[in-house]
């Protein structure tokens, strides 16, 4: 063997470097590149923790395939047709799990009792905003439970009454627009009419400003900074998910997201200041009051804003997305269900003489109201952003060992519509949520499992507005079918067809006529 000096082998790697061409070099990092991901391919296959579980065959070797069906919207089917052909357990990446059984979900999103236990989510959501996580997005199980604890007041049942005159405010003027302008032959369309209610009186609950949507009928510029938002979150996750695609992610996303989004912050910063400075001059109780620390705006460190302006949006998207989702999913299925509709008016209209009756302690009880709220958000299962993936500590999940680090999900949306859950699972059918003292319970309903039910997700991570929610789900339904007989005027949808899903549903044109109800003027309003 030839021995050569330091001084002879630096200028051997000289006249090397020298001489190598371009279309060289390229070459041999192509080469390298092959070689390395040829062995990362058959230790993922064959020697990594998951390599025993079934699953697509590019799922398990490249992200690149959960981020594919993720952009595309249809994520939650991909993800129910995966299940359907390889099992309860199935590998959907290199280090990701999908659980079918509802233990599974029980065993993941519960609390723990000693947080090291705790299943955190994955930084899929980071980088979205402001460097503080705040509510939604905090991923250190300490820090979202103290931020929870702080809005906990806010939720509780005397705060929620005193919100309710804000929330009533918008629900009658939405109604007195449909009075109208529901009337005419093109109808209205809901998808838009139940976003801009569920925006105005969102942010409005939240600090106290009005957008005014459904007085001009328009949507607001910071309704649509919301949805660039939520569209640029299904960018971000996409690039985290995989991030070989983000040079063809970012040439795809449109420039107007880009510019939108932080006009948005902007103005949501704005808003907190504004609110921040007439905190002794509020027209009614809101959430935002629950963040203000016990200082003057101008001791308040740039930390603390931002914290503030992180929740409170945070706090606006959840509101306003579950709520429009819900109330337009009601209709959409009802109208496919006309026996469900009819149940509902004959409910609602002979249980109340007068509009000011429906209120929300008076709509608590009703029992097919209330089964219609359950069976809708059984279909929907609103709660589908990219199946709530969490990283396992290192435990048991439905009974299988889940090394730490890995990924692990749960199919709601695949459990919801499951047989082996819920009989007749593809069909709206409330009866299946009513006691059996109910006249139209059905005992073939007797036998579903309701342990995986979970609309807005059980243990520490479970939607600190879900009480809100129903409340506003009941006062929309029940005074928009007290007041109108309702009509589908605009072409059928098909569910599984029409409909997509990003980090919030996206709801196709739904044209309503709204007939108002013919009374006479004692009993209620016109």
């Amino acid at each position: 063997m030839l021995w050569l000096s330091q001084s002879e082998t630096l200028t051997v790697a000289s006249s090397f470097i020298r001489g190598t061409k371009l279309w060289q070099w390229l070459l041999l990092a192509g080469g390298i590149f092959l070689i390395w991901t040829t062995l990362v391919a058959i230790y993922d296959v064959f020697f990594h923790p998951l390599a025993k579980y079934p699953g697509p065959r590019l799922a398990r070797i490249t992200d690149t395939w959960a981020a594919y069906y993720y952009s595309s919207g249809k994520w939650p089917w991909v993800v129910e047709r995966t299940i359907k052909r390889y099992g309860d357990i199935v590998r959907i990446g290199p280090n990701s799990l999908v659980f079918l059984e509802p233990q599974a979900a029980i065993d993941v999103h519960c609390a723990k009792r000693d947080l090291k236990d705790t299943f955190i989510k994955t930084p899929l959501m980071d980088g979205l905003g402001d460097e503080d996580d705040g509510l939604l997005w905090e991923r250190n199980p300490e820090k979202h439970r103290a931020v929870s604890k702080m809005m906990s007041p806010a939720f509780s049942g005397n705060s929620l009454r005193a919100k309710l005159p804000t929330l009533n405010k918008h629900i009658d003027l939405m109604i007195s627009q449909m009075r109208a302008h529901g009337q005419e032959e093109a109808g209205l369309d809901v998808s838009q009419w139940f976003t801009w209610l569920a925006m105005d009186s969102a942010v409005d609950l939240a600090c106290g400003w009005e957008l005014h949507e459904l007085r001009d009928m328009k949507s607001h510029a910071f309704l649509e900074g919301m949805d660039a938002g939520c569209m640029l979150a299904i960018v971000l996750s996409t690039t985290k998910i995989a991030p070989i695609l983000t040079p063809v992610v970012m040439l795809l996303t449109p420039w107007r997201l880009m510019r939108v989004f932080p006009q948005m912050i902007s103005s949501l910063r704005a808003m907190v200041t504004d609110r921040i400075e007439r905190r002794n001059n509020l027209k009614h109780p809101d959430f935002c009051e629950q963040l203000l620390p016990p200082t003057k705006e101008s001791e308040m460190k740039g930390a603390q804003m931002r914290h503030i302006g992180t929740v409170i949006g945070q706090l606006i998207i959840g509101g306003y997305d579950t709520t429009s989702v819900t109330t337009y999913m009601m209709f959409y299925f009802s109208l496919r269900h006309p026996e469900v509709l009819e149940e509902l008016k004959r409910e609602i209209r002979s249980n109340f003489s007068r509009y000011e009756d429906l209120t929300a302690d008076n709509l608590r009880g009703l029992p097919w109201l209330n089964a219609c709220m359950q069976e809708t958000l059984r279909v929907v299962t609103v709660a589908t952003h990219h199946s709530l993936p969490r990283i396992s500590p290192g435990a048991m999940v439905n009974g299988t060992y889940v090394p730490k680090g890995v990924i692990v999900r749960t199919s709601l949306f695949t459990y919801n519509r499951s047989d082996r859950f819920f009989h007749d699972p593809a069909s709206f059918r409330p009866e299946r949520w009513l006691s059996p003292n109910h006249p139209k319970y059905d005992s073939v309903f007797a036998s579903d499992d309701h342990r995986g039910y979970m609309p807005f997700i059980m243990g520490p991570r479970q939607c600190p507005g879900r009480e809100l929610a129903k409340i506003t789900f009941r006062l929309v339904v029940s005074k928009l079918l007290w007041s109108f007989d309702v009509e589908q005027v605009s072409k059928q949808l098909e569910f599984d067809k029409d409909f997509r899903v990003y980090s919030i549903w996206m709801k196709p044109e739904l044209r309503m006529r709204f007939l108002p109800v013919k009374r006479d003027s004692q009993h209620g309003a016109e």
